[in-house]
């Protein structure tokens, strides 16, 4: 396939589904969840995007085809030729939400301004892909100094409403040693698709809500708020780290 063809696919990228996560869900339904907030209007990206914005797209059409359950190899030269060692995120928008933590606290993007912000898209039932993000973003912030670690948020969006109860993000917390500053968000489907909308993320579920497919993305935004750098599900500490130091992060 062309590369003119190749943006032209990108620039449909909305319309993308990605691969399913095979992950069973633990029957804890019943458990009733806290009052959650709704996401906060958000602007919309142009809809004649720049061949800037469609290569960013096509990087995301990978991502997609890579996401949860699916192969992750996303190669771009452009991204050797960065100061980043992930994929340079020029032409993304990281648009204003509002959703409650696991400590069931409202959180917003935009008062996470002064601070690195890493945003990511997983659920807790997924017995792949997710884990290893969030594996790999904490052990980034287990590498951090404490006074270098307050500086750095990582912001987890469930892509699964009705899986993702308080007790099963806490469950997956425990497990997993999630640091405090890592935030695990969620909401019901009304506030979460809009945030999905916003940041292209595809997810599906499929049977009976037992599988999630969604695009597998990791987000670094530097202390204004500006996304600078994309990574895929290989996400590796070295990366995150590199990147932070590169933005300017003190330890």
């Amino acid at each position: 396939m062309s590369i003119a063809s190749d943006l032209e696919t990108a620039e449909r990228i909305d319309a993308s589904v990605a691969p399913s996560c095979e992950a069973g869900r633990v029957n804890d339904r019943d458990q009733q969840g806290i009052e959650f907030g709704e996401a906060e209007p958000a602007g919309r990206m142009s809809p004649r995007p720049s061949r800037s914005m469609a290569a960013l797209a096509l990087v995301l059409l990978c991502l997609v085809l890579g996401g949860c359950g699916g192969s992750s190899h996303t190669v771009l030269a452009s991204a050797s030729q960065s100061r980043f060692d992930g994929i340079p995120a020029a032409g993304y928008s990281a648009p204003n939400f509002a959703l409650h933590d696991q400590h069931g606290q409202l959180i917003r993007l935009s008062a996470e301004r002064g601070r690195f912000v890493v945003i990511t898209f997983l659920y807790v039932h997924c017995k792949n892909v997710c884990p290893v993000i969030a594996q790999q973003l904490n052990r980034a912030l287990t590498a951090l100094p404490p006074a270098a670690r307050n500086d750095v948020r990582v912001l987890a969006v469930s892509v699964d409403p009705k899986g993702d109860t308080p007790s099963a993000v806490a469950h997956f917390i425990a497990v997993h040693r999630l640091l405090p500053q890592f935030l695990y968000l969620t909401g019901t489907a009304k506030s979460l698709e809009p945030i999905w909308a916003e940041y292209h993320i595809a997810s599906t579920q499929t049977g009976n809500d037992v599988v999630v497919g969604h695009t597998a993305i990791e987000i670094l935004l530097n202390r204004s708020g500006t996304p600078e750098v994309i990574y895929d599900a290989t996400v590796t500490p070295e990366q995150v780290l590199h990147d932070l130091r590169t933005l300017g992060l003190q330890e």
